[in-house]
Order: C-alpha cells, then sequence, then structure tokens
C-alpha cells in the first residue's frame, strides 16, 4: 500500500505522467526547480519508482492516476496563479506613475502663479515730445508709439498684475528676445478713456539699465497710483516701454537725451520678439 500523495504531489504527478517537462512544470506552477525536485522525490518514495521512467511504466500498466485522500488541485487555479504573478509585477509599475502624477501636481501647484500672454513683436521707435502739461519738461526716447494693451499682455488686468497702493512698490518680470541692445529700459502706465479722449497715469517703474542683444529677463520696480482700473470710466489700459537716451537723474530730470538728427520720428530703434510682463511673486 503507498502513500497518499498530496495534493501538490498529485498536480505535478499528473504532469509528469501527460508528458509534461520538468521545466515547464516548474514555469506552469510557479516554483523553483528546487522545489519541484524535492515533490518529484517524494512522489518517487511514495510510489515506490525510482526515476520517471518507472514512474511512466508504472502509470501505464496501471491505466489510472494515484488517488489522494484530498482532492486533487484543480487546474483552472493554475492560470489564475499567473495572472496572479503577472499582476504582481505590474505593482511597481503602477506605483512608479502614481508617484510620478503626484510629482507633477506638487511642482505644479508650487510654481503656479498669475501669468501673462506672449506678445510676438514690439517695436521700439524713435519719438520726439514735449509735455504738454509743463513746456519745460521734454525729452526724446525710444517708445513702442503704439502702446501695448493691458489685456493683451495680461489679461488678468493691472490691479491683479500691480495692486493699486500708493506708496507701495511691485516687482515685475519684463523678458522676451530683443535684436539690439537698450541700454536703459522704462515702463509706464497709462489709461485711455476713448470717450473723453483724457489720458490718465497710473504707474509707472524705475530705469533698468542694459538688456540685450538676444534673450533677457529682468525686474523692474513698479510705483502703481492708488486709484483701481474698476472705478474709471470705460477705456483702454496700456503699457508704454520707454528707453531712455540718458540717465544722469531719473528721479528729476525729464530730459532723456537726443535722438541723432539723421533718425526721423517714428524709426524703428529695437525690436523685441516674444515680449512677456508677469508679477514677481514673493
Amino acid at each position: 500500500m503507498h502513500k497518499e500523495l498530496t495534493a501538490r504531489e498529485q498536480t505535478i504527478f499528473n504532469l509528469l505522467v501527460e508528458g509534461i517537462s520538468p521545466k515547464d512544470i516548474s514555469y506552469k506552477l510557479n516554483i523553483s526547480n528546487r522545489t519541484l525536485d524535492f515533490h518529484r522525490n517524494n512522489i518517487y518514495k511514495k510510489l515506490d519508482v525510482h526515476n520517471i521512467q518507472e514512474l511512466l511504466a508504472k502509470h501505464k500498466s496501471s491505466g489510472q492516476s494515484t488517488e489522494t485522500a484530498s482532492s486533487a488541485e484543480p487546474e483552472a487555479v493554475l492560470p489564475v496563479k499567473i495572472i496572479d504573478n503577472k499582476f504582481k509585477r505590474l505593482i511597481p509599475f503602477g506605483i512608479g506613475i502614481l508617484i510620478g502624477v503626484i510629482f507633477m501636481l506638487f511642482f505644479g501647484w508650487f510654481f503656479m502663479k498669475p501669468s501673462g500672454s506672449t506678445i510676438d513683436t514690439v517695436y521700439l521707435r524713435a519719438v520726439r515730445w514735449v509735455n504738454s502739461f509743463d513746456e519745460n519738461i521734454y525729452g526724446e526716447n525710444n517708445s513702442t508709439q503704439t502702446s501695448i494693451k493691458i489685456a493683451d499682455i495680461y489679461p488678468a488686468g493691472l490691479d491683479k498684475l500691480v495692486p493699486p497702493e500708493k506708496g507701495k512698490y511691485k516687482r515685475i518680470r519684463i523678458s522676451g528676445t530683443v535684436d539690439k541692445r537698450i541700454n536703459h529700459i522704462k515702463i509706464d502706465i497709462f489709461h485711455f478713456n476713448n470717450s473723453t479722449n483724457k489720458t490718465i497715469w497710473l504707474g509707472g517703474s524705475n530705469i533698468c539699465e542694459g538688456v540685450g542683444p538676444g534673450w533677457f529677463g529682468t525686474e523692474i520696480v513698479i510705483e502703481r497710483d492708488e486709484t483701481p482700473v474698476s472705478s474709471l470710466p470705460p477705456g483702454e489700459v496700456v503699457f508704454m516701454i520707454i528707453e531712455p537716451l540718458s540717465n544722469s537723474d531719473p528721479k528729476d530730470n525729464y530730459n532723456y537725451g537726443k535722438i541723432p538728427d539723421d533718425i526721423p520720428d517714428g524709426a524703428i530703434m529695437a525690436t523685441i520678439h516674444g515680449l512677456k510682463i508677469e508679477p514677481v511673486v514673493p
């Protein structure tokens, strides 16, 4: 009377007598070759055989498979185990994707700040001017001439970019690519009332020294008037980018220098591509 086989031994026995190689059995049951050898030796001892040839011969002469006290391990379980192992191998991959998504969301939140649009091309033109309110204040400078609408460069509006607070200074960042060196750069902000044809000054910057040629990115301090745009009549808020030709005393001296006589009014002095103006978040 031979000893009864365990459920695992019965499964291996059935596969052996079907002609399945030990290597394929190990793969199918997801066990090591060493574990398979252990079970196979137990089968040989219990059935009183010494090798696979004797096992097959004994099985063929008996005409039936060896029974066990417990039911044989269902074959349907095998594919489930293989699928389960594949699923386990996918877990690290899924965790990696999840970490990547969390990483992107975190840095997106960390660096999230109000940002402006980009103006493709801005021309700085030669403009000779005299202040209509005080004939003693005059100058010659490079200007956009066709001013940049705040809605185009910063859709959120001026009050978001530089909040109205008299006596307080805010920093903005201006960047782009310029074809020539700009020795000085300044920004003034105006409100143009289309119905009354009146102009209201809303803010201005200090004079930044030297940008370009090529890509530049620089911070400028803006002094903002306390008047909110929402309190003004309908109109357009614009940036005017100015290059003073001299900067001896920008606080008190409005004489910004002289444009050479051979340069006509409106001549393009420099071109900025990809102009962007945005707030500097502390």
